[in-house]
Parts: structure tokens; sequence; C-alpha cells
């Protein structure tokens, strides 16, 4: 009987070893922890990757000696992120983002436009609201098509699209 809880104790103490070398395995760095539009956490090495530049409609995170390759984040594609530890996705984990951001609705200030993109074929109806959800303007849209909003007065807006099936909303602000 004392051999076989010897036995047992040996067995237990190696698969805590191995489940602990694992799990130390795994080392956190900083990194720029997001969440995309289904809710799964992504997390860039912030030691690899270490630059982060703003433009109108999103950001790129680059490394300062050009060393990996550079991340294009639309705003469109996350709803919250952070500086924080974590262990970091891998790599093609952004590219996750990009398969669930496929379609969604995106504000370029450039062009003075919200851009519909979406696989589908069918047309999506938009509605523009102020922030207090009065609705300012209606259209119809297909994927690829723009809608021009120069013409609203400077504020911020809500943008909601549906085709009845799906619905990308996104706040944006007209300078």
């Amino acid at each position: 009987m004392k051999r076989n809880y010897i036995f047992a104790l040996g067995w237990l103490s190696g698969l805590m070893l191995t489940c602990f070398a694992s799990a130390k395995a795994q080392q956190t760095v900083p990194c720029l922890i997001f969440t995309g539009h289904s809710d799964t956490v992504h997390s860039i090495d912030l030691s690899k990757l270490n630059r982060i530049s703003f433009d109108d409609d999103g950001m790129t995170v680059s490394s300062d000696d050009d060393s990996a390759q550079d991340v294009k984040l639309l705003y469109s594609l996350f709803h919250h992120i952070e500086i924080g530890e974590a262990v970091p996705t891998d790599a093609t984990g952004v590219d996750a983002v990009a398969a669930e951001g496929d379609a969604g609705l995106r504000y370029s200030a450039a062009n003075e436009s919200l851009v519909l993109e979406s696989a589908s074929d069918k047309p999506y109806s938009i509605g523009i609201f102020s922030l207090n959800g009065t609705l300012i303007a209606a259209a119809k849209m297909s994927a690829g098509e723009s809608l021009y909003v120069g013409s609203l007065s400077a504020g911020s807006y809500i943008a909601v699209a549906s085709d009845g099936k799906s619905q990308f909303t996104i706040k944006f602000i007209r300078k």
C-alpha cells in the first residue's frame, strides 16, 4: 500500500511540475491589448513592435528598426484597447481581427465619408444619429460604397448600418 502511495505522490508531483513548467513558459510582457467585435482578446508584443502611429482611420504598430512586419489596426476593428502586461497572441491572431472586421462601417475623415465594408451583396440601410438619438440622415448603401457626410455640421454622430441580418455601429466626429 505504501508503495502505491509513493507512486501516486510521485506521479502527482511530476504532473504539477509539468503544468508549472508549461505555464512558466508563457511569459507576460508589455502588450497592446485590445478586443475585436467578437470580444476576443488580442495582444501585440510591444517589446518587438514598439512604435505606434495614428492616422484618421486607424493606427499602425511597428518596430523602430523595421525588424518585424507592421500591424495596421482600423479603429472600426476594435472597441477596447489598453497597454498592459499579457502573454502575446500569435501575430496571426491579428489576422483574426481582420477576419472579424471584414465587414463593418468605417469613417474616413480625409474624404468626409462613411465607407461600408462587407462581403455581402445585400443593400444596407444606413442611419446617422445625433448623440441624443435624433435621426439626422438615412440612406441605402451596398458594400464598397461610401456616403459623403461633409454636409453635416461639426459634431459627434453615431452611424448604424443594417441589412436585416447584420448590424454595424460606429461613432465618428466631424470637425
